[in-house]
């Protein structure tokens, strides 16, 4: 189970890192479980294998897609 979910959380990591990437920020990884990167001049924080995103000029939520939404290059 363990290797399993070691497997998981490095895949949603890059695809993470790819999908944040592809709207024009540059991604911090700063361990195996966060990422970061700036927006509207705040941190913001994701959590790949929780799909949990924080940060103060973000709606914090759950999901990939809903942080992609939001930092979309339609949203700036």
């Amino acid at each position: 189970m363990k290797d399993r979910r070691n497997a998981y959380k490095e895949e949603r990591m890059i695809h993470a890192i790819k999908r944040i990437s592809r709207e024009g920020y540059s991604v911090r990884q700063i361990n195996d479980l966060e990422l970061q990167f700036l927006y509207h001049g705040e941190i913001v924080r994701f959590y790949p294998y929780a799909g949990w995103a924080t940060g103060k000029s973000i709606t914090d939520g759950r999901g990939i897609q809903r942080l992609i939404d939001q930092i979309s290059k339609k949203n700036r």
